[in-house]
């Protein structure tokens, strides 16, 4: 498993960690998440390590 991170687009935090296989995989389950506490519509940005 591999770790990703992302952050709203003009933010800081709140950082968005996600693990999971593949950066697709951990893609959707970061917007499953986001449709479930409201936040669905923000933009995100990739955080490289």
């Amino acid at each position: 498993m591999n770790q990703y991170h992302w952050v709203e687009l003009g933010m800081t935090k709140p950082l968005y960690n996600v693990f999971a296989k593949t950066e697709k995989q951990a893609l959707s389950k970061l917007r499953k998440y986001l449709t479930k506490v409201g936040k669905s519509e923000i933009e995100l940005v990739r955080i490289l390590d």
